[in-house]
């Protein structure tokens, strides 16, 4: 069944205003109705495996689930500018007015899971996690069933190809919702775009920049279907399974990657990591990028080569053959324990 989960955001509504120069200690209330701020939407991935190893290892990726809901909403989302300097977005005091406001926009998270009512039940609605969470839109769906052979969800482990058939997962709310009500145009559900996280991920700045960045690179190009960061090697000793798979084509299927272990060098680019990844739904829909996702696969095979890591490596590959579908996000939005010396210096080029 298409059950859905959905925890309650408390939120008020200030009403805009403006003021005339030429008397300026009078508010002048906007007669234009409020421009209403695009809310942020989230998508995250996090299944059970079916045996019971697996389900061990599900378990914590509920709770690194639970723990990157937590920074979200404590270090991702915007105080209001009444907010005290000591107030965050962690807490809920609905007796005080300004405490339980102190988060004036809306992030909207999409959980798909294959067992939504453990993930709600045992884990999001339990306390202390709920008064962590509460300030966040989140809506927990179980993971559609497999209806085609194109749509494969585990590659690389359970569900975690499934964020590349992102609109036939917001299709399937709005098939179960047909179902249920009365036709639902799936246009209306699926989000324009979405900024998805790895469930090992950490927010620890405010989203607001970094979707208004992503907001402006899309509209600057408009043949981008997804952006996401470099991995810049600080210094390591790995072998060309890891270091030749964010680059997407160049490991073919004669390698030994056992054998073959060399240093890549300090400040070396070994492609993108997807684990912060946008995704541009509406366009992947118009353009099929399901389609898309399959023809690069075909290519791997034809011309024998491997894509490690699953759907990273596809990404990978397919933004070496297109570039003009891959947006490179600065590497900070997506900082790495390898990438710490070379983000760095970017970041402090950039002010």
């Amino acid at each position: 069944s298409d059950s859905f989960y959905s925890t309650t955001k408390n939120g008020l509504m200030l009403e805009s205003t403006k003021y005339d120069a030429s008397s300026i200690y009078e508010p002048v209330h906007n007669t234009d109705p409020p421009v209403e701020e695009e809310p942020i939407h989230i998508l995250i991935t996090v299944c059970n495996g079916g045996n019971n190893a697996q389900e061990v290892q599900s378990m914590v990726r509920y709770h690194e689930a639970v723990d990157l809901l937590i920074t979200i909403q404590r270090y991702g989302m915007r105080k209001s500018s009444f907010a005290d300097d000591d107030d965050d977005c962690s807490t809920n005091n609905s007796t005080d007015v300004v405490a339980s406001s102190s988060c004036d926009e809306t992030i909207i998270v999409h959980i798909f899971t294959d067992d939504a009512a453990m993930l709600s039940e045992l884990f999001l609605q339990q306390s202390p996690t709920s008064e962590l969470i509460d300030r966040l839109d989140i809506r927990v769906y179980n993971m559609p069933t497999r209806e085609s052979v194109t749509h494969d969800y585990n590659k690389y482990r359970s569900c975690a190809s499934a964020r590349l058939y992102a609109p036939h997962l917001f299709e399937s709310i709005a098939k179960g919702r047909r179902n249920n009500e009365s036709d639902v145009d799936v246009s209306v559900i699926l989000p324009e775009r979405v900024l998805y996280l790895d469930t090992d991920t950490l927010v620890t700045a405010k989203l607001r920049p970094l979707w208004e960045t992503s907001t402006t690179m899309f509209d600057s190009n408009p043949d981008a279907l997804f952006a996401m960061s470099q991995v810049c090697i600080l210094r390591w000793e790995m072998g060309p399974y890891f270091h030749r798979g964010y680059a997407g084509e160049n490991v073919t299927q004669s390698d030994n990657m056992t054998e073959l272990v060399y240093t890549v060098p300090n400040g070396t680019c070994a492609g993108y990591n997807s684990g912060v990844l946008f995704a541009h739904l509406h366009r992947w829909q118009r353009r099929n990028f399901t389609r898309m996702v399959s023809e690069q696969e075909l290519h791997a095979t034809n011309h024998n080569y491997v894509m490690p890591f699953g759907d990273n490596g596809i990404l990978n590959a397919m933004g070496a053959r297109y570039p003009e579908r891959l947006l490179e996000l600065p590497c900070y939005w997506n900082m790495r324990i390898e990438s710490l010396n070379a983000c760095y210096k970017e970041y402090m080029g950039n002010g």
